[in-house]
């Protein structure tokens, strides 16, 4: 496909990328300079890590270029604006581009699809190679660059790049990676509880870090496992950052209990962010347990729901073996059937004719709303996923009720419920021709999942074969039926003893047969030695 004919978000997909990343590098790399002094400490908490490894694991492979592009030209322009020389800036440049490539790199070789860090294998991949294998890919050539330089001590600058990259790839870089995993929109209600979390951790950690002698570091910690319990990595995350970013503006500014290690700013700088990066990782770990209990449970309930569909589905299928009729086959379907797959719904079949829709709702649904359609002629039908089904013979699927409202206007019109969320409509079938169809209405967005589309198609086919076998059989009784009465003498209306005349009364012990609709008595006298007279009177 050409770039002309490539859809619009596409085509400026490099240039959204190229400024996201570019401002948002910028603002961190500015920040470790002027606020956390990384002139004169050398390697700090250093936030754009954490931007540029979350973008690579978001964006595309093709679109990495421009994401390490905009990071490497970003990270030159500061480097020379702060003074460094050429040698030195281009040293730096390299390692923050070098760190993120790899560590995301190793990232997709292990986990190619999608990331979800509240499992225990991916959060494990991201921690060993995002958080510990890229930083000191990185830290090994910051470390170079800083003893060749500036003639530091190797080993000292191999922690403090470490330790800084590493916590800022641990606490903003899982942030952009869960957020970049959830599905939007977010609900308002969890955005604000988000935004109260973030609010609550940066105020009790400026308070924590604030005296020197009376240590109250540990404030915010009960904040981030509050989180954890939660089991959102995003959140967790982005609680990790705001503590990490503010305890070292602190310690910065010569305040919390780091500050009586400002002698040592490195050794206070490397430490601070172990520290950190322990209380996050223990709140991370809350976090995967806890979603990890949640999906056991959710597990479990799937398999509770499985097996009782299963059993219902058998006393289904039982049912409608033993349907004679195919008003037995619709009560079977309308009792049982259909609560099989969802909340409530309908069957609907056509008469012989096929001009007429006749319709059975289960109990559930309002009788004034079915008033209106318990037997209707096509033709005046409005367009309803029905109809569709019914005259092209193809399931309809609607997941939510603005697909609903958009594609079926007239369903709301005709008094939907309000609970409604989801529709499926599949066929009743037997070989090439359409009897009718079931309705399937749910109270849930997404509701129809394929395992669901499945065991409804699976309903209607059953349904199908059961219809067309109660056809036939009513077919087969009718006409033994008029065959047998075709096969009766016709006797005259006047031999004696004979009328077909209204009768008041019959004869003691007549009975009448089921078949053939007459009656007959024979009334031989107990004893008598006489032939036995025969009564006949057609019904």
């Amino acid at each position: 496909m050409r770039a002309a004919d490539a859809p619009t978000h596409q085509r400026w997909a490099p240039v959204w990328i190229v400024a996201v990343v570019g401002v948002a590098y910028g603002l961190g790399s500015g920040s470790a300079w002027l606020l956390f002094h990384a002139s004169d400490v050398g390697a700090v908490f250093f936030p754009p890590a954490g931007v540029t490894l979350g973008a690579l694991l978001l964006a595309r492979r093709e679109h990495w270029v421009y994401v390490l592009g905009a990071a490497a030209a970003v990270e030159l322009g500061i480097n020379l604006s702060q003074g460094l020389a050429v040698g030195a800036a281009a040293g730096f440049m390299l390692t923050n581009t070098v760190e993120p490539l790899v560590g995301a790199t190793l990232v997709r070789h292990f986990l190619p699809g999608r990331i979800d860090l509240t499992r225990v294998r991916d959060a494990g991949v991201y921690l060993t190679c995002a958080v510990g294998l890229g930083p000191l890919a990185g830290a090994l050539i910051g470390a170079t660059t800083t003893a060749w330089t500036a003639g530091a001590g190797w080993w000292t600058a191999l922690g403090q790049f470490w330790a800084g990259d590493g916590l800022a790839v641990l606490t903003l870089g899982s942030a952009v990676v869960g957020l970049g995993t959830l599905r939007a929109p977010l609900p308002a209600r969890r955005l604000w509880r988000a935004a109260l979390v973030l609010t609550a951790t940066a105020l009790l950690t400026a308070i924590g870090f604030w005296p020197q002698d009376v240590p109250l570091m540990y404030l915010p910690v009960p904040l981030l496992l509050a989180a954890g319990f939660g089991g959102r990595i995003a959140t967790v995350g982005a609680a990790g950052f705001v503590m990490a970013f503010v305890a070292n503006l602190q310690s910065a500014a010569g305040r919390g209990p780091w500050a009586v290690l400002a002698e040592h700013p490195d050794v206070e700088a490397a430490t601070l962010q172990v520290y950190l990066a322990f209380v996050v990782v223990g709140a991370w770990v809350l976090a995967i347990a806890v979603a990890e209990r949640d999906r056991a449970r959710a597990q479990s309930r799937r398999e509770v729901a499985a097996r009782r569909r299963l059993e219902t589905l058998q006393e289904v299928t039982a049912g409608l073996a033993g349907a004679a009729t195919a008003e037995q086959v619709v009560r079977v379907l309308v009792e049982k059937g259909v609560g099989v797959v969802a909340d409530h719904g309908y069957v609907t079949l056509l008469d012989r004719d096929g001009v007429n829709l006749r319709i059975w709702p289960t109990s559930t649904v309002p009788p004034a709303t079915m008033a209106r359609f318990a037997e209707v002629r096509l033709g005046d039908l409005a367009r309803l996923p029905v109809l569709d089904v019914v005259q092209r013979g193809q399931p309809v699927t609607l997941g939510s009720l603005a697909e609903i409202a958009d594609r079926y206007p007239a369903v709301m019109d005709s008094g939907a419920e309000v609970a409604t969320r989801g529709v499926h409509v599949v066929p009743v079938r037997v070989a090439e021709r359409t009897l009718g169809a079931l309705a399937f209405v749910y109270h849930q967005d997404g509701a129809v999942t394929p395992e669901v589309a499945s065991l409804a198609q699976t309903i209607a086919d059953l349904a199908g074969q059961a219809v067309d076998r109660a056809e036939r059989h009513e077919a087969e009784y009718t006409a033994a039926h008029e065959l047998q009465r075709s096969l009766l003498p016709r006797i005259s209306d006047h031999l004696p003893g004979y009328g077909r005349g209204p009768r008041t009364s019959r004869p003691s012990g007549a009975t009448t047969s089921a078949a053939t609709g007459t009656t007959c008595s024979s009334c031989p006298a107990a004893g008598s030695r006489s032939r036995s007279a025969t009564w006949w009177d057609t019904a």
